[in-house]
């Protein structure tokens, strides 16, 4: 209920500061035999229904999610077990740190997941996330999870009838400083930044086409540009100076470079065509969603990408010769599977199903026009904070996003996705411009702070300013230069102490049989 769900679409966040203590407690009155039992069956139930829209896309795909992280859990909850009965009175620490420590390790690899991250519940919280410039969203995971550790630990003692001891107090209280330090930098930059003003700004577009890519056909393609050109000529209308129009994640879906160059057949041609003149005909640049085309002449063979097409009127539009971004980071199973010689009739079903199978991009980039430099995170990518912090660290002063979540027909989903994307802005103190399919398109400054959003599931657009940061603003963040390390560190520290204690266990059993032999 802490993130956002189909029955409280933007979550309830305050539970999010209660809920390990519950778990934790949980794990405690479980006989040992049955914890892993109890973990996979939390770990099912909570993915299942916070990831309940999956179904809309691939009712394999979301038991597979599901099923993988009950599996997790279920290691969690008997690791947090052994903890409890091996650390004695330092065991909260081991717990606190394994916690963050998976929190943090399930969002890397190819099935690396951001999605159910604690930190991400706060994104309503405007104060309280501005620490996330200095520790990121595992550091204020963190924050959160360490009162229902002490808490739950102080319980446990209090019902073995024992003193509860000094240390949980000092914990406390120390954690106590720092939550306050927190909220009061954050009171503190968020009013400082409304007293600032900012010289120099471009005016963006949005474009929300509320239109599922995923549905094929030379008539809906059609549509769905017109769609697309109808909103923008209409932005403009009430909007002239526009500097720069964004629309979704594989909005056109024709490759425009293919169908220009290389048609495939008469319809495509001319649908690209107009596009192409359209874009000419605005004093402005465009960067659009598609489903890009490279050929390989010498070896034949032909490459698709989900990428980002930059044009600028006047300059690369006739003939096509735009700047292009392509995704790094695909979604596994639904836009990569790696595996395709091994496990051809799985790759043939996700096929069948709607799964694109792109090729994966490899090129962070940044663009710069306007004296504007940017980068465009598409889709799932800005889930994760390592890739925005590459672009940021290769010189983006904005994220344009484009995304597809229309899918997952899910208001939860599209806040679920909402909410990383503020952290992105916080984290690297900039601002982002979201053009999505069917929501949630908006603009959001460089604190996390939605200034324009358009309703969800309707054809709308959203125009604002949006800053050319100045020198002073732009001084990378703490986390900027560190990315997650936080997480990292309780990975890895949670990680030796555990196997530490696992390898004095096994010395000592094999020491107690060799005595135990020789007495024989």
């Amino acid at each position: 209920m802490q993130n956002p769900n189909f029955i409280f679409s933007k979550g309830l966040g305050f539970l999010a500061w209660f809920l390990y203590f519950f778990i934790l407690l949980l794990i405690d009155i479980t006989n040992k035999k049955f914890v892993f039992l109890v973990g996979l069956t939390y770990g099912v139930l909570s993915y299942g229904l916070f990831t309940n829209w999956l179904i809309n896309y691939d009712f394999l795909v979301w038991i597979v999610v599901f099923v993988v992280y009950g599996l997790f859990f279920g290691i969690l909850f008997v690791l947090l077990k052994f903890i409890r009965s091996n650390f004695g009175e330092f065991s909260f620490l081991i717990q606190w740190a394994t916690i963050c420590g998976f929190e943090y390790i399930k969002t890397k690899g190819f099935f690396g997941f951001s999605y159910g991250v604690t930190g991400y519940t706060q994104w309503n919280y405007s104060v309280l996330i501005q620490c996330a410039e200095f520790i990121g969203v595992f550091g204020l995971s963190a924050l959160i999870i360490f009162p229902s550790v002490v808490l739950e630990n102080i319980f446990f003692e209090y019902k073995s009838c024992k003193n509860v001891s000094k240390k949980f107090y000092y914990s406390l209280s120390t954690w106590f400083i720092i939550f306050v330090s927190f909220l009061i930098f954050g009171f503190v930059k968020l009013n400082k930044m409304q007293n600032k003003e900012n010289n120099q700004t471009v005016k963006v577009a949005a474009i929300q086409n509320n239109e599922n890519p995923f549905l094929s056909g030379i008539d809906i393609y059609t549509e769905n540009v017109n769609e697309l050109i109808r909103l923008t000529e209409k932005a403009f209308e009430e909007n002239p100076n526009i500097d720069f129009v964004i629309w979704p994640e594989t909005s056109v879906v024709p490759s425009i470079m293919l169908q220009y160059y290389n048609p495939t057949d008469k319809k495509r041609e001319e649908l690209i065509q107009n596009l192409l003149n359209y874009i000419e005909s605005k004093n402005a640049t465009f960067v659009i969603g598609n489903a890009h085309v490279e050929i390989d002449k010498i070896n034949k063979k032909f490459y698709d990408y989900n990428s980002a097409l930059v044009f600028t009127s006047k300059k690369n539009v006739i003939p096509p010769k735009p700047l292009v971004y392509s995704k790094n980071h695909l979604v596994p199973i639904s836009e990569s599977f790696p595996w395709k010689e091994k496990f051809p009739k799985i790759h043939n079903y996700l096929q069948k199903n709607g799964s694109s199978m792109w090729t994966q991009g490899k090129e962070i980039k940044v663009f710069e026009i306007e004296n504007l430099k940017f980068s465009t995170p598409i889709c799932f990518e800005d889930t994760f904070g390592d890739i925005c912090r590459k672009m940021r660290m290769n010189g983006a002063e904005c994220f344009f996003n484009l995304s597809n979540d229309a899918w997952s027909k899910s208001l939860a989903c599209q806040n679920q996705h909402l909410a990383m994307a503020i952290f992105r802005c916080v984290e690297n103190k900039i601002p982002a411009v979201r053009s999505t399919s069917s929501g949630q398109t908006c603009i959001i400054n460089q604190n996390g702070i939605i200034q324009e959003m358009c309703e969800p599931f309707c054809s709308s657009y959203v125009v604002a300013n949006v800053p050319i940061l100045n020198s002073d603003q732009d001084k990378m963040t703490f986390y900027t230069k560190t990315g997650d390390l936080i997480g990292f560190v309780f990975f890895i520290f949670s990680l030796i102490m555990l196997l530490t204690k696992i390898f004095i266990g096994i010395i000592k059993t094999w020491q107690k049989k060799r005595i135990s032999k020789k007495e024989i």
